[in-house]
Order: C-alpha cells, then structure tokens, then sequence
C-alpha cells in the first residue's frame, strides 16, 4: 500500500513539475514574441542547446538577431559566435568581427571561445576615446 501510495505521489509531482516547466516555456515564448529582449535571448539559448525545445540552430539564430538587434550584448556576441562557427547561419567570420565591433563604446579586450560548453566569453572596457 505504500509503495503504491508512493509511485502516486511521485507521478503527481513529475506530472506537476511537467506542467510548470511547460507553462515557463509558454510564458518565456509569449515574452519573446512581445519583443522582450532578455526573454527572446533565453530562448534562443534554450533552440542553441535544446534544452526543453528540439534543439534548432536556425532558431536560435533567428531569436539571438532579435535579441541583439535590440542591443542585448549576450545576444550579439552569441550571434557573432554562431556566424564564427556556421551554426544556423552561414558560416561568415568577416560578419563575426564586424558584429563584435557593434559593442562600441565599449573596447572588447579578450574573445575566448568556449565550444564544449557553448559559450563566449568576453572581457570588456571602456574605450579610451570616452575619457
């Protein structure tokens, strides 16, 4: 009896949780298509990744220019990164250095491309011209 009173509780809570994740994803795609940048670049993370959606890269290019057409810096130097790379868009290394180049003011230091963990990382300062 409570073994079965268990699997039950356990099946409610993995159903549960099931059902909040998928109303977050809902929530998350809503704000995005409103044009919420920070909500379009997560999701583009989640297409990049397939984490909770069938993994995309088209997609996720196609919410990462959203994003950073919006000036969202994580969603522009992700962009730059799949240009770099050729993933979900065409493979462009010209268009990657202009595109980092769309962070002025701001003077990029260091570029280190992280493959395995998908991700950039980007050290950055204030151009000198500002001062």
């Amino acid at each position: 009896m409570k073994t079965a009173l268990l699997r039950i509780g356990i099946t409610f809570l993995v159903l549960l949780w099931f059902q909040m994740v998928a109303g977050t994803l809902d929530n998350l795609r809503k704000r995005a298509e409103a044009g919420v940048a920070d909500a379009q670049y997560k999701l583009a993370r989640m297409y990049l990744s397939g984490d909770g959606v069938p993994k995309d890269a088209a997609e996720a290019a196609k919410w990462h220019t959203k994003a950073a057409d919006q000036g969202f810096a994580a969603a522009v130097f992700a962009l730059g990164v799949m240009y770099a790379e050729g993933e979900g868009v065409p493979k462009d290394f010209e268009l990657y250095q202009q595109i980092l180049g769309l962070v002025e003011p701001w003077r990029v230091e260091s570029v280190t491309l992280k493959p395995q963990e998908r991700e950039i990382e980007v050290r950055v300062g204030f151009a000198d011209t500002l001062w």
